[in-house]
């Protein structure tokens, strides 16, 4: 919940799974939107209860190389009934090109394939991806850079008084009272962040993480909002 900054009662996940018997649980790990990232010891027990039941684990580690301190997946000891979701369209800027990838057991990736389409990666998408792999120094100053431009933003944003959640990724959750009156007048001034209402968060934006430039200009656009938008939420219609 947002009281307790979007923390996860592991022990109620792992008593639902036994009590559901689910064929599946999905979980994002770092979160979207909130940015929270599991530890192992969060992760464990919800792999071994799946086990149990018979289910998946399905992990989504779309943002995982944003992660400044990872833990390794593939170590956990039911790894046979874990998937794991990576995506170089996150890790390396490839808007559009939707490529990634599934790490699974031998029997769940020929059950995968046996429903993969020919075409489901485009021969674009391909040469970006092996383009991307060959630069190996990449990530870690993308990384870098990304945890700099967060601490400049988060900083900045505290000195405006507007409640910033701590992230694992490369966005972060921000508590603006009024999310859609706050999209509405950035986007106004050429500004676009995440509404949140769709996720059930009406008080929250999203921010992606840019270079520090970027970082600037949203700054200044925020502090503009800041004396514009009202601090009652607005109505929506169902």
């Amino acid at each position: 919940t947002a009281g307790l900054m979007f923390s996860w009662d592991i022990s109620e996940v792992v008593r639902r799974i036994a009590q559901e018997r689910p064929r599946l649980v999905f979980v994002c790990n770092p979160n979207n939107p909130t940015g929270v990232y599991l530890s192992r010891e969060d992760i464990e027990p919800m792999a071994e209860s799946a086990a149990a039941c018979g289910a998946l684990l399905v992990i989504d580690e779309a943002y995982l190389s944003f992660v400044a301190d990872p833990w390794d997946a593939m170590s956990l000891p039911s790894i046979d009934n874990v998937v794991l979701l990576r995506s170089m369209t996150k890790d390396y800027a490839l808007t559009g090109l939707r490529l990634g990838y599934a790490i699974a057991s031998e029997e769940v990736i020929a059950n995968l394939e046996a429903f993969q389409p020919d075409w489901s990666v485009n021969g674009l998408a391909q040469a970006a991806g092996l383009a991307a792999l060959a630069d190996t120094a990449y990530l870690p100053r993308a990384r870098e850079a990304v945890e700099q431009s967060k601490e400049y933003l988060s900083d900045r944003l505290d000195r405006l008084s507007i409640t910033v959640h701590p992230s694992a990724a490369n966005f972060m959750l921000v508590n603006v009272i009024n999310a859609t009156a706050w999209h509405d007048n950035l986007m106004r001034l050429g500004l676009f962040v995440r509404d949140c209402t769709s996720f059930g968060l009406p008080e929250f934006i999203r921010i992606g993480i840019r270079s520090m430039a970027d970082c600037q200009r949203l700054l200044e656009g925020m502090e503009t909002v800041s004396f514009q938008t009202t601090i009652m939420p607005t109505s929506h219609q169902d």
